[in-house]
């Protein structure tokens, strides 16, 4: 009897050791380019980065956001912004700014909210012979909605400057630009991510000069958690001329990209000494 009790231990215990272990969830201030109202927490650096599989060599084919917590309610960020480029492809565009976490009860019936701005950085384009510089300066509002078994809901509202240059003609026009996301668990590790939103478009008309106007981005994929500190992203998604809905497709692109997270904290405190441990406390 106890040589079987013996045998019951060990099994059970093999079994217990190839369960897959359960990972702590290190908040991410996004989706894919839709940001959703968390930072990155106190003392975290995050470091996203994703290319495209299927871009032509010398187009703008990535994105990525550099993200510094202070505190538990805001961070310091570069990132690119979602938009769609003179040439009819996705053109993230360079921003600074910051988000704020506001300090709301995680009741069920109250959503996150978070604010955002962001001050664009000029990019340039090549069309034909000239050089054209797009620019995107946005205030962002976003929600978000905790429903059961973890999913979660995103809507965002983006009131965006979007201006062009082209030759000697310089054009600049407000847009405002509804988002929608969501998040459903798929495993312990991994979640199903879905979002659409209005982006800024850069076009020409039919006479060539610079014209603004909102356009229409969707991306679907999983993003796997490998560790407590590193995740992957895998997606799919196009972008459509009309902000109404995917009435024209102007590109499908398949993307890849992966987020990884720092404490800051204990690089500057053993490189120079400050924020350490014993200072906090």
């Amino acid at each position: 009897m106890k040589a079987i009790v013996t045998a019951l231990s060990l099994l059970l215990a093999t079994r217990v050791s190839f369960a897959e272990p359960e990972v702590k969830t290190i908040p991410s201030g996004r989706l894919f380019l839709m940001p959703v109202a968390d930072v990155v927490g106190p003392y975290r650096l995050s470091l996203s980065y994703e290319g495209s599989l299927l871009k032509e060599p010398g187009v703008l084919s990535s994105a990525g956001v550099l993200a510094v917590g202070i505190g538990d309610l805001a961070q310091l960020e570069y990132r690119h912004t979602s938009a769609i480029g003179i040439q009819g492809q996705s053109a993230p565009l360079p921003a600074v700014g910051v988000q704020i976490k506001l300090p709301i009860p995680q009741l069920a019936y109250l959503p996150d909210l978070a604010l955002a701005y962001r001050l664009g950085i000029a990019h340039d384009e090549e069309e034909g012979q000239d050089k054209v510089t797009e620019r995107v300066t946005d205030v962002y509002g976003v929600a978000r909605f905790r429903l059961p078994r973890k999913i979660r809901i995103h809507l965002g509202l983006r009131l965006s400057q979007a201006e062009i240059s082209l030759r000697e003609t310089e054009l600049s026009e407000t847009l405002w630009l509804p988002a929608l996301g969501l998040e459903i668990p798929v495993s312990e590790r991994s979640i199903a991510i879905a979002e659409v939103a209005a982006a800024p478009k850069f076009s020409l008309d039919s006479n060539g000069d610079p014209l603004v106007e909102s356009g229409f981005t969707a991306r679907m994929g999983l993003r796997w958690r490998v560790h407590p500190q590193f995740s992957f992203d895998a997606s799919a998604g196009y972008l459509s001329s009309d902000s109404a809905g995917p009435s024209e497709v102007l590109e499908w692109d398949i993307r890849l990209g992966a987020e990884f997270f720092v404490a800051w904290d204990s690089l500057t405190c053993r490189s120079l000494q400050l924020f350490c441990e014993k200072e906090r406390k």
